[in-house]
C-alpha cells in the first residue's frame, strides 16, 4: 500500500503481483530466498515484454553487495562469484550499488523522505539476514571497514573476470589439440552452462564436469532445472534431461527393429540392435 500510494502521488505507474511461495517451495529444491528471486525476475521479464519496459532500476546498495560476496565466499564460489552484484546487466541497472545503506538512510532523514521496512528483514531464519545481523557485525569487530573491503574485492574480481573472459578464446586456441588447463576448462564449462541454461553452475557440479572431461569419462551428470551434462571422450555438452524409457508388457510378437502401437504408446523392439542407447532394456519393449 505504501508503494502504491507513493507512486500515485508521484504519478508513476504501479504494478504488483502475487506469488504463493509457501505452496511452491516444497519439492522445488531451492531455498525460499532462491525461489523468491527466481519468481521475481521471471515476473520482471514478463512485465517488460507486456509493458515494453526497457530498464528496471533496482535498489541494491553497497551493503547488499558486501553481503553477497561474503555469502558466496562462505558457500564456495569462483572469481565470477566474488565479483558480486553487477551494476548493470540486461534489463537491470543498480544506481545505488556504490552507496552505503547508512548514506541512504541519512539522505532520507535529512530530506524527510518516508520509507517502510520489510518485517522479514529482521528474521535470522533467512541466510542473508543471518549474514547481515550476525556475521557482518562480528567481522566488523576485526575490520570496521569490512563493507568497503568486500566491495573493493568485488570490484577487483569483476575486473579480473572481464579480462579472463576476454582472453579465453586466445587460451583455447593456443591449447587446441591438447588437454585444456583445468582453469581454462572450468571457465569454458561455466560459460557454456550459462549460455544454455541461463544460470550459474555450483562448484560441486563444475568440479564434477571438469574432472569427467579431463579424465575422458563417458557419463551423464544430472543438473538442477531439468538439465544434464553429457561428457564423452574429453568433450562435453549440456541439454534438457531426457527421461529414461520405461519397459511395458506387450502380448504380441514383434520382429527385431520393428514397432507397434499399444494404448497410444509406441513400442520398439530393440533386442540385439546396437544402434539403440544402453539405457534401453535389451530384448524388451520400450516406449517414449
Amino acid at each position: 500500500r505504501f508503494c502504491e500510494s507513493l507512486c500515485s502521488a508521484l504519478r508513476i505507474a504501479f504494478y504488483t503481483t502475487f506469488c504463493d511461495l509457501p505452496s511452491l517451495h516444497p519439492g522445488s529444491g531451492q531455498s525460499m530466498e532462491e525461489l523468491a528471486r527466481e519468481k521475481r525476475y521471471a515476473w520482471f521479464s514478463q512485465l517488460a515484454k507486456k509493458e515494453k519496459i526497457h530498464r528496471f532500476a533496482l535498489a541494491h546498495h553497497a551493503d547488499d553487495n558486501a553481503e553477497t560476496v561474503l555469502f558466496r565466499a562462505v558457500r564456495g564460489t569462483t572469481v565470477s562469484g566474488l565479483a558480486g552484484i553487477p551494476i548493470e546487466r540486461e534489463l537491470y541497472v543498480r544506481p545505488l550499488l556504490n552507496v552505503s545503506k547508512a548514506e541512504i538512510l541519512g539522505y532520507a532523514a535529512e530530506n524527510n523522505i518516508p520509507f517502510v521496512t520489510d518485517s522479514t528483514n529482521d528474521s535470522t531464519d533467512y541466510t542473508r539476514n543471518y549474514i547481515r545481523h550476525t556475521l557482518m557485525p562480528a567481522i566488523k569487530v576485526l575490520n570496521p571497514s569490512a563493507t568497503d573491503a568486500f566491495n573493493r574485492l568485488s570490484r577487483y574480481a569483476a575486473e579480473d573476470e572481464a579480462m579472463l573472459e576476454g582472453l579465453l578464446p586466445v587460451f583455447c586456441q593456443k591449447q587446441a589439440g591438447h588437454d585444456l588447463h583445468p582453469a581454462i576448462l572450468r571457465r569454458t564449462v561455466a560459460r557454456n552452462h550459462q549460455k544454455v541454461v541461463g544460470t550459474g553452475l555450483c562448484y560441486q557440479h563444475l568440479d564434477t564436469i571438469t574432472e569427467a572431461v579431463l579424465s575422458r569419462q563417458n557419463t551423464r551428470i544430472t543438473l538442477p532445472g531439468g538439465y544434464e551434462c553429457i561428457t564423452e571422450q574429453g568433450t562435453f555438452w549440456f541439454r534438457k534431461a531426457i527421461s529414461a524409457p520405461q519397459a511395458v508388457t506387450y502380448d504380441g510378437i514383434l520382429e527385431q527393429n520393428t514397432v507397434a502401437v499399444q494404448e497410444g504408446k509406441v513400442l520398439i523392439c530393440c533386442g540385439g540392435n546396437h544402434e539403440f542407447p544402453d539405457a534401453f532394456p535389451k530384448n524388451k519393449f520400450v516406449y517414449n
